[in-house]
């Protein structure tokens, strides 16, 4: 009777520890040429599946801006079945984006010449099934300039003249870094005449890798 009783204490206290001691985060076995920012942890970061709140300004916003980051957002939607929705308070807004006519110097932030992406995250050990691991984007405030400067060439883009950038930014705050190597894609380092206008297939399927199980909820 000693030997059962201690049995199920053994048996017990191994459900207990298998079911509550942190789960290893996992790396993302997507091997495409996009990797994604992983912000220092293991997992990539990416937005949960619940939606992303947004908040666009007015201020400096050229003619055509809110239709090009709505139609960002579309091709987004649809590679990762993510949902935006729009607030009147930046406060609260998952992503907050801006149009600028100068980019202001940051070095904790993806900086380029025409755009900056500033993002912050969350992370996660996880236990098991109750409590997954996850690096969590909690926080995403893009700036896109206004108009180009002088010194740039690349072609115009979408309504504004900019949507090949505003999809750069956009793809950075989702959780895309830039693509290794040469790579048609509008996630390249620096944005020439000879890069795409938007999101490429390359571009969204690395979203759609990223964001995969939300098309399931």
């Amino acid at each position: 009777m000693r030997v059962l009783i201690w049995s199920l204490v053994f048996l017990i206290v191994a459900v207990i520890l298998f079911l509550f001691i942190p789960a290893t985060p996992q790396p993302s076995t997507y091997q495409g040429p996009i990797p994604f920012d992983t912000s220092g942890s293991v997992l990539p970061a990416r937005y949960d599946c619940e939606g992303v709140s947004f908040f666009i300004s007015q201020k400096n916003q050229p003619k055509g801006g809110a239709m090009d980051v709505a139609a960002s957002m579309n091709m987004i939607s649809e590679a990762t079945g993510l949902s935006f929705h729009k607030v009147a308070d930046p406060g609260v807004a998952d992503l907050e984006f801006s149009w600028v006519r100068s980019m202001p110097p940051d070095k904790s932030s993806v900086a380029e010449p025409t755009g900056l992406t500033v993002r912050s995250t969350s992370s996660r050990s996880g236990f098991r099934f109750f409590m997954p691991p996850s690096n969590e984007i909690t926080k995403s405030k893009v700036m896109v300039l206004a108009s180009p400067p002088p010194d740039t060439t690349f072609a115009p883009s979408g309504q504004s003249g900019m949507r090949a950038f505003v999809d750069h930014e956009l793809g950075h705050a989702m959780g895309l870094n830039h693509p290794l190597g040469k790579t048609r894609s509008v996630m390249v380092p620096v944005l020439s005449k000879d890069s795409p206008a938007r999101f490429t297939n390359l571009d969204l399927e690395a979203l759609a890798a990223l964001y995969g199980d939300c098309k399931n909820i």
